[in-house]
């Protein structure tokens, strides 16, 4: 009978956790469901830029952009999912992206996300429809694992949801959410920990260090210290490591040879660290305000900042503190987990030092995104703060504490919004006491007057986002002094009434036919640039990456990791010079007038017609003369977007007349940005013997798979074949069926030595890190199966010796 009944008990809270999953999902993503909008920021595409914005999408005038600061949803991690899983369904393996920067790894780029197993539902769903669900499943995912976590912490079961459902609601899973791929990274952590108790790289070395940080406090505090606990780490560690090779190793590769240890744009962005005063975002989410509501007014971006968890969870984190549970043996090491993630995302000698080392691209990394720690530890204390309630282990006093904290943050938002009237108010008063200021008066008083005008501002956004949170907390204080008895079922509507607004603000939800639509432009810019390359004006026209969604290729494109030899060639275009301090992940070629210009494959060039006055985009307008070489043609001129071609296009490949062996890079760059230089007549290769006044040869490219390219080539003498692709560690060369080796070819570029006649020339990307990579993952996998399965051999013996001396017994 006892046994029935822990049986009902646990199908009940089983039921339980499903409704509760199902709900949360629902309410979250409650568009998706009664609407059919999908959860992808593809109004900033069909808005913001043209061809797609030629056109009102139904609108009265246009698509309006709900939050544009998630533009790297639908310009890099949506294209390059469905073009890696496009290829896979088409019998390739997804090894080479095309379409950016002369090419550029794909499987190996972290953000591609190729390995992540719910990948599945691409291959059963639409493209558009598999993306939104795996958006979709993190919340129930995330939500799952985090109990699972909390539940062998031994919480009760209301404890147990409650945390759960702060770190699912949190605001590290809310700006992350439609990026597809962090909140995955989110959804092992918990469930790592949980293992320990029974995408992204920096995400994976901090789940490492606080996982074994953990791994070890648990083994201490247990007494149980002995050597074979350290191996078990160390093996542990070892095995994840090798199960991840197939994609660490090539991961490295690429980043190795990226143009990261040169990027700033987390230091030029001021994204790297946070801010002490967004120290108080963590109790009011939309303090600073919200992009989703165009109000965001603080210093950084509102994504690498946001890392609060429901007001009633921030609530019941300071209950913790002030009740001293979370200095508890068995609970302060998600106390030390906070201290030490918020130390290390906050700027300090420390932590500057590290972040300004260039080793391994740590100097491009943001150490904001290590705020999942905190907002993971934050949930879990919340939990346990919580539990002293249920258990009424509070007093009055340690009630009253956390509402202070609250109350504080909406005193100190008051004062300022006076302090604010006030200046706005002495300024105005000195401006119209001085009778005939001087200009420099004049402008000082508006700068002043303007200053305190958008402090006032400012102050009134971040007092009236207060609000809500505050009344939670208000209301949390209240339902625990009274001792509601059913306060834990109020637990769901008091969390997601906490941050539901922040969660609706900020994410954006659009009509199938908006994600990436066809338009009459981009049929045209497909048709007229075939299997070359086409390149367009510096302006709001296919933002980074999008066209590969179009099969389009294009030499500019955003990479995190692009190749170093790829950007410095494209760089070296647009400045007429080298120069390593100016390289960055966002490359658009636009010097069109480099003689260079015409080695990168670009066939056709779109460009913006505009206002004769006004400068701005207009159907009837031209193109801006100034940025039009004079060979080029025009092709096709539809609606805004006007298409011509590059007629001096070297094309995939050609043969120089001279070949300059130069291997360094400074007097390579002298050579190629010197006046008067032809890419027809020179090309400098890393070589150990010149060709002088060679009879130039014909390539022709016939054939452009995901993973490699095909020519038929004749040089009437040996010469080396220039390719505009990039020289990356991986590719070979085959001609007429027998390898040869390639070498860089202007700095950027690859070279293959051709004999007299004609040939075939087939390259393949075949990179040796994937297939080390393949093999530790494959022999680490073969290695945790034999283990589990003696251990299940091991099991069942011991299982059979119990029974059978049971028997024996009776």
């Amino acid at each position: 009978m006892f046994k029935r009944e822990n049986i009902l008990i646990a199908k009940q809270q089983a039921l339980l956790i499903l409704l509760i999953t199902l709900l949360l999902t629902g309410i979250v993503f409650r568009q998706f469901f009664t609407k059919g909008f999908l959860p992808i920021p593809a109004d900033i595409i069909t808005a913001g830029y043209y061809p797609w914005a030629d056109s009102s999408w139904g609108y009265p005038v246009r698509v309006p952009i709900k939050n544009s600061l998630p533009s790297d949803v639908p310009s890099l991690l949506y294209p390059w999912r469905v073009q890696a899983l496009e290829i896979f369904k088409s019998g390739y393996l997804p090894l080479w992206n095309h379409t950016i920067l002369l090419g550029t790894p794909l499987f190996a780029n972290f953000q591609s996300a190729v390995l992540n197993p719910v990948n599945v539902l691409f291959f059963v769903l639409p493209t558009k429809l598999a993306w939104s669900w795996q958006v979709i499943l993190q919340i129930p995912l995330l939500f799952l694992t985090t109990f699972l976590f909390l539940r062998n912490l031994k919480l009760s079961l209301p404890a147990t949801v409650f945390g759960a459902l702060c770190f699912t609601l949190s605001g590290q899973v809310l700006v992350w959410l439609e990026y597809n791929t962090l909140v995955y990274t989110y959804i092992y952590f918990p469930l790592l920990f949980f293992l320990v108790d029974s995408g992204y790289p920096l995400n994976t070395l901090y789940t490492l260090v606080f996982l074994a940080l953990y791994f070890l406090y648990r083994i201490l505090r247990s007494g149980n210290v002995t050597p074979g606990k350290f191996i078990l780490l160390f093996l542990g560690i070892i095995g994840g490591l090798g199960l991840s090779a197939i994609q660490l190793i090539p991961g490295q590769e690429m980043a190795n040879l990226s143009v990261r240890a040169f990027d700033n744009t987390a230091i030029a962005g001021d994204v790297k660290y946070l801010p002490l005063s967004h120290i108080l975002s963590f109790f009011m989410p939309d303090l600073f305000g919200n992009p989703g509501t165009q109000n965001y007014w603080s210093s950084g971006s509102f994504d690498n900042f946001s890392f609060f968890i429901p007001a009633v969870g921030a609530y019941f984190f300071l209950l913790s503190l002030f009740t001293r549970t979370a200095f508890r043996r068995g609970n302060l090491i998600f106390l030390l987990f906070c201290v030490i993630s918020l130390f290390w995302a906050v700027a300090s000698p420390l932590t500057e030092a590290f972040g300004s080392l260039s080793f391994a691209g740590i100097g491009a990394a943001v150490n904001t995104r290590v705020l999942f720690i905190f907002t993971f530890s934050a949930s879990v204390l919340a939990a346990f703060g919580f539990e002293e309630v249920l258990k009424n282990k509070v007093s009055l006093f340690c009630k009253i504490l956390p509402l202070t904290v609250f109350f504080a943050i909406v005193l100190a938002f008051l004062i300022a919004y006076q302090a604010s009237q006030k200046l706005e108010k002495e300024v105005e008063d000195l401006v119209a006491s001085n009778i005939s200021p001087s200009a420099l008066f004049t402008d000082a008083g508006e700068n002043a007057l303007n200053s305190a005008r958008e402090g006032i501002s400012n102050f009134k956004i971040g007092l009236r986002n207060t609000v809500i949170p505050t009344s939670v907390a208000l209301l949390t204080f209240a339902l625990i002094t009274i001792n509601f008895r059913r306060f834990n079922m109020l637990v769901i509507p008091l969390l997601v009434l906490a941050v539901l607004p922040t969660f609706d603000k900020y994410l954006s939800f659009v009509r199938p036919d908006l994600v990436f639509p066809e338009t009459q432009a981009m049929t045209r810019l497909q048709e007229l640039t075939g299997i070359h390359r086409f390149e367009r004006e510096k302006a709001e026209i296919l933002p980074s990456n999008t066209w590969s969604l179009y099969g389009l290729s294009s030499p500019s494109g955003q990479n995190a990791f692009a190749p170093l030899s790829a950007v410095r060639y494209l760089d070296m275009i647009n400045r007429g010079k080298l120069d390593d301090r100016l390289l960055t992940r966002f490359v658009h070629v636009e010097n069109t007038k480099s003689p260079l210009f015409d080695t990168l494959d670009i066939e056709t060039v779109a460009y913006l017609d505009r206002h004769v006055k006004e400068s701005i985009p207009y159907k009837d307008g031209r193109p801006f003369p100034w940025i039009m070489p004079n060979d080029f043609t025009e092709l096709a001129n539809i609606d805004t977007v006007r298409i011509y071609k590059n007629t001096n296009n070297l094309g995939s490949a050609w043969f120089a007349k001279n070949v300059i062996c130069e291997h360094d890079l400074a007097k390579s760059s002298q050579i190629l940005t010197a006046e008067g230089f032809n890419p027809r007549e020179t090309a400098v290769v890393s070589c150990s013997q010149g060709i002088v006044d060679a009879d130039l040869g014909e390539a022709k490219l016939l054939e452009k798979q995901p993973n490699g390219l095909n020519f038929l080539v004749n040089t009437p003498e040996g010469n080396y074949l220039v390719l505009s692709q990039t020289n990356f560690p991986g590719w070979k060369a085959y001609i007429d069926g027998g390898e040869s080796s390639i070498t860089p070819a202007n700095i950027g570029l690859s070279a293959v030595y051709v004999p007299q006649g004609k040939h075939e020339i087939e390259l393949k990307y075949e990179p040796l890190s994937i297939k080390a990579g393949s093999v530790i993952s494959g022999f680490t996998l073969i290695g945790w199966i034999l283990i589990c399965y003696l251990n299940v051999i091991k099991i069942r013996s011991t299982a059979r010796n119990i029974w059978q001396k049971k028997d024996g017994l009776h």
